[in-house]
């Protein structure tokens, strides 16, 4: 089978940067090939220019160090920068998923997740993501983009909106596939002994009043406690790993995350979705109205009370199942059409 370099968003202490990572080294295993990452870390997290502290941060950070090193496999050296001699000659070069096209996120080094760097292998995206439903660069950056795009072998992202921009922007048609993290389904290889809990687990990137008063509600209606853990605890428990037995034990979640709802839905949970940001919740309302699901998402607290019902409404997660069967074979069909061994 083929090699396959692979360069996305695994930096930094994000879970679904992590997992997301961690689904799509594991699917490309499953399909025989040799995947080597390529560690390219945003300059911020250059520890030259960062001052440490002793607290919980840098313990999750050698969490999240020991994950990616037990999980990953093979990987290039750290680079802040692309440096074609640490990079191994491959077949392939996938970027993807996560939110690789986004330049708030990526920028200084944005057009390396458009493969500027790469000249001598097959390139392919896989469930890339623009972040939100606009593209908002200037026109140097657009035509260095368009440029770039017209390289690749095939194009998938992971938003319809993605499909719109690739298309209306850049002139290169798209395939819509699901992020990673819902085609894998193997994760019980990572929780062992999970035990249920009573609780509304709210994995919130943002808190604010109004999403106290959701979970409130939440608690209310259903008589479940919200977690609150210890912070001692919190220290020692804030790896992936601990992250997703979280999620897994907890009866409800509330999260504006894309893979906190992602992984509500691989683990069947009941869960609402709040807004943490309009102009980026494009990512979390694709997936909600590909899985017939939008009434899952709450505006306000004041709309949470006006249709207390969805509360306790169970989800019928044999027709979400269903549509997911249909959309893994998709992204699996994606991969096996575009990772042949022919140039």
């Amino acid at each position: 089978m083929a090699k396959i370099n692979l360069i996305t968003i695994h930096w930094g202490c994000s879970y679904g940067g992590t997992m997301q990572t961690y689904a799509t080294i594991k699917l490309l295993k499953e399909l025989g090939h040799e995947v080597t990452l390529i560690n390219l870390v945003h300059p911020k997290f250059n520890l030259k220019n960062r001052k440490i502290s002793l607290g919980s941060w840098i313990i999750t950070e050698i969490l999240f160090f020991i994950f990616q090193k037990k999980h990953f496999g093979e990987m290039t050296k750290r680079m802040y920068s692309i440096n074609k001699p640490k990079i191994p000659k491959a077949d392939f070069t996938i970027v993807g998923s996560d939110q690789v096209w986004n330049e708030d996120i990526t920028s200084p080094i944005n057009m390396s997740y458009f493969l500027d760097f790469e000249d001598d292998s097959v390139k392919v995206s896989f469930s890339s993501s623009f972040g939100k439903s606009t593209w908002e660069s200037d026109k140097k950056v657009t035509e260095l983009v368009k440029s770039q795009l017209m390289r690749f072998k095939a194009l998938s992202v992971r938003e319809e909106s993605g499909v719109r921009l690739c298309k209306e922007v850049f002139g290169q048609n798209a395939v819509h596939v699901l992020d990673p993290t819902l085609v894998y389904e193997h994760y019980d290889e990572l929780l062992h002994d999970v035990n249920p809990t009573a609780v509304i687990y709210p994995f919130l990137l943002i808190n604010t009043k109004d999403t106290f008063e959701i979970c409130k509600t939440v608690s209310k209606e259903t008589g479940l406690s919200i977690l609150e853990m210890p912070k001692i605890k919190n220290i020692f428990t804030s790896g992936p790993t601990s992250w997703l037995r979280r999620i897994k034990s907890s009866e409800f979640i509330v999260t504006d995350s894309f893979h906190g709802l992602a992984f509500s839905i691989i683990f069947h949970k009941r869960f609402l979705v709040v807004c943490a940001n309009e102009k980026k919740f494009t990512r979390l309302q694709s997936l909600l109205t590909l899985l017939n699901l939008n009434d899952r998402y709450i505006r306000s607290v004041d709309d949470l009370r006006s249709r207390l019902n969805i509360i306790n409404t169970e989800i019928d997660y044999d027709e979400v199942e269903k549509v997911l069967h249909d959309e893994r074979q998709k992204a699996i069909r994606f991969l096996k059409e575009n990772l042949d061994d022919h140039r």
